[in-house]
């Protein structure tokens, strides 16, 4: 019954990761689980950022697009 009841959160992040993913095709399961971690990672920073700046980019549709264009940037930058 607990699972039913909270398994909602685990198909949204899913969704998310389904939507904008690093995942590419491999057969190395290292890679794929470091993939994996890497999408729930991202999730995670979105999340914890729309908390510290809730009004960023509030009228945009694809917020974790642009927080992932950023992101991206952000660590490739000297």
């Amino acid at each position: 019954l607990e699972y039913n009841k909270t398994k909602g959160a685990v198909d949204t992040v899913n969704q998310m990761c389904h939507q904008y993913s690093v995942r590419r095709s491999t057969k190395r399961w290292p890679l794929c689980v470091f993939y994996g971690m890497i999408d729930i990672a991202t999730i995670n920073a979105l999340i914890v950022w729309n908390e510290k700046n809730p009004h960023w980019n509030k009228n945009k549709t694809h917020r974790r697009r642009l927080f992932l264009e950023e992101l991206g940037k952000s660590l490739t930058a000297p």
